[in-house]
């Protein structure tokens, strides 16, 4: 997760009972709210655990989630990478760290003056790529878990995402566009099309479709190869909605939305139906809490998200 100054610490794990249909069945009170141990630097990491839409009353399981995606992730051990500037007084910039999902065990993964953070795990968890700003512009690194290792994959990119032997990530030239290379930075290419600016791609589970963020503030899907592009949030009046991590199960996008003056997480099913509220901090100003950048967990149970909330 992305963190500020080391000022503030802390870290809120919210209990949701569902997701989609199981939202509307669960009321409020049944609602559980917990406090964790993780602890960040400015801005408070979260997770929602929700349960599975299959079987509404199953509680989740106790066991370390998998997390995947831009804001927290996390590989087959059940850790999570994030970044952080917790050493900013130490003249440190923002570095990676990974930790267990309970927040112990929190190891620095880069030590650069730079803003190393977007950290995206393989597949296999053996190795973190991610953005990094250490040879004087945003690019795209890659390094083993243990932090070793370290090969910038290309001179200009951000927000890498990681499907099977492929990564994809936001280049800036010539306008925001989103491209594909295999993981070892071969066979680069670009799959949006150059007439809209897009970026912050997600890919499905299968490896086959991306989510990313495109024109009018809404969230959109296409084909690898940037073919069927089709627009999944109506951001009439809706404000911004960003930040689009797709559910392990492929049915479900989960977005940050700024439609009411802060930041939400909400999800919605591929196709643009059934759009849920997550998160509910308030309304009406930027000064309330942001709840932004969600996560999904590799079994769907929760998302891991960023948030400035006490």
């Amino acid at each position: 997760m992305c963190c500020g100054r080391a000022s503030r610490h802390g870290c809120t794990a919210t209990i949701l009972p569902a997701i989609s249909a199981c939202l509307r069945a669960f009321s409020a009170a049944q609602r559980l709210r917990r406090r964790s141990v993780m602890k960040t630097s400015h801005i408070i990491g979260a997770l929602l655990v929700l349960a599975s839409a299959a079987g509404c009353a199953r509680e989740a399981a106790p066991t370390a989630p998998r997390m995947a995606a831009n804001t927290a992730t996390g590989n087959v051990d059940g850790r999570i990478a994030f970044s952080s500037d917790r050493n900013y007084a130490d003249g440190g910039g923002r570095e990676i760290y990974s930790m267990n999902v309970d927040g112990t065990d929190v190891v620095r993964l880069t030590n650069n003056p730079a803003v190393d953070w977007f950290p995206a795990w393989s597949p296999d968890g053996t190795q973190i790529a991610f953005e990094s700003d250490r040879a004087g512009r945003p690019g795209i690194y890659r390094m083993n878990a243990d932090g070793t290792d370290v090969v910038q994959l290309t001179d200009d990119g951000r927000k890498p995402a990681w499907c099977g032997d492929q990564i994809a990530f936001t280049r800036s030239v010539g306008g925001l566009a989103i491209y594909v290379m295999n993981a070892d930075g071969s066979d680069l290419r670009r799959i949006s099309d150059d007439t809209t600016s897009v970026q912050s791609p997600s890919w499905s589970p299968t490896c086959e479709q991306i989510a990313f963020e495109g024109p009018g503030g809404d969230i959109y899907t296409m084909n690898a190869d940037g073919s069927g592009v089709f627009r999944v949030t109506s951001g009439i009046n809706n404000g911004a909605n960003q930040f689009p991590s797709w559910s392990p199960t492929g049915e479900q996008i989960a977005f940050t939305s700024y439609r009411d003056a802060n930041a939400e997480i909400y999800v919605i099913n591929v196709d643009g139906t059934g759009e849920q509220r997550l998160t509910n901090d308030g309304e009406g100003g930027w000064a309330i809490p942001n709840d932004e950048r969600p996560s999904w967990s590799h079994d769907g149970m929760q998302i891991a998200f960023q948030t400035d909330r006490d």
